[in-house]
């Protein structure tokens, strides 16, 4: 028998997932448990504002694209683009109306949409700036 840092026994299945095995894992859970460690709330370390923005996004290999944010953190983005056109790990710049270009890492693709992580998050004043400044608007750029 297995014990916790408390003393509290653990089963073979508990000791496993403390050590961050599983021992089995039907596929639809193993993709719900995957889009909920990528969606859930535990992941966000800032607030999410949606809102409607062209930008322009460059990786190295793909040159510059046209994408539209869909939501905005001072972290992060999701965008809305071609599908296909990049992949988790890439590294981007992307520049947006009322800001200098800025660096990140695309953490996931899924269909036509992307999650950039940024190198370094917004100053608070500057996030609340990009928000005035897009809140509410209608992109431009082609989904």
């Amino acid at each position: 028998m297995r014990y916790d840092e408390s003393g509290t026994p653990i089963s073979a299945d508990g000791f496993a997932q403390a050590a961050g095995l599983l021992l089995f894992e039907d596929a639809a859970v193993a993709a719900d448990r995957r889009a909920s460690e990528r969606d859930g709330p535990s992941r966000r370390r800032a607030p999410r504002v949606e809102l409607q923005a062209a930008v322009r996004l460059r990786g190295a290999a793909q040159g510059a694209v046209e994408a539209r944010i869909l939501n905005l953190s001072a972290g992060g983005c999701c965008l809305a683009l071609k599908a296909g056109l990049f992949d988790a790990g890439d590294l981007v710049t992307i520049k947006i109306e009322g800001v200098e270009h800025w660096s990140g890492t695309v953490q996931w693709c899924v269909g036509d949409e992307a999650g950039i992580a940024f190198d370094r998050p917004f100053y608070p004043a500057v996030f609340d700036a990009i928000v005035a400044i897009h809140k509410g608007r209608v992109a431009d750029a082609v989904r």
